[in-house]
């Protein structure tokens, strides 16, 4: 091994690492804080990258650096959540601004489509079937981010 090498600058591990714990994260918080996205990295890195894990200075863990991505990847992730969420609910939910100020979401999560459309997320669309609305939210960004991982 090249001792010479730096890791943290190879891209190919950043984009790893950046995944690795933003799946991690994306399970735990949906706005993580500094302190959450430093440990689920610290915790990836330790796994998966041990052998370079005692070597890390604190320049290494460039917090900023990885919540950027990360929270790129959540904003990304919410967006497909969003547009799938529409799709599938139609006009049964009304839409709301990605800019929308705290109290117009609030009015939106309080509103009777809204609330509606929450009671659904579990119910079968049809009778006899095992597919929800949920799982058809799901099935759909599985879809949308495969089709994105192949780009």
């Amino acid at each position: 091994m090249d001792n010479s090498f730096d890791i943290t600058n190879d891209k190919a591990f950043k984009k790893d690492m950046i995944k690795g714990a933003a799946k991690a994260l994306i399970e735990k918080a949906i706005y993580p804080e500094n302190s959450q996205i430093k440990s689920e990295a610290e915790k990836y890195v330790q796994k998966n990258y041990a052998e370079y894990f005692e070597k890390f200075t604190l320049k290494d863990w460039n917090v900023y650096y990885l919540l950027q991505k990360i929270r790129s990847l959540q904003g990304t992730l919410m967006n497909k959540i969003k547009e799938t969420l529409f799709s599938v609910y139609g006009n049964l939910i009304e839409p709301i601004n990605n800019k929308a100020k705290p109290d117009e979401v609030l009015m939106w999560n309080k509103s009777t489509k809204t609330n509606k459309c929450y009671q659904k997320l579990f119910k079968e669309l049809e009778e006899d079937s095992d597919e929800t609305y949920m799982t058809r939210i799901l099935n759909k960004i599985c879809q949308m981010a495969k089709f994105h991982l192949k780009k």
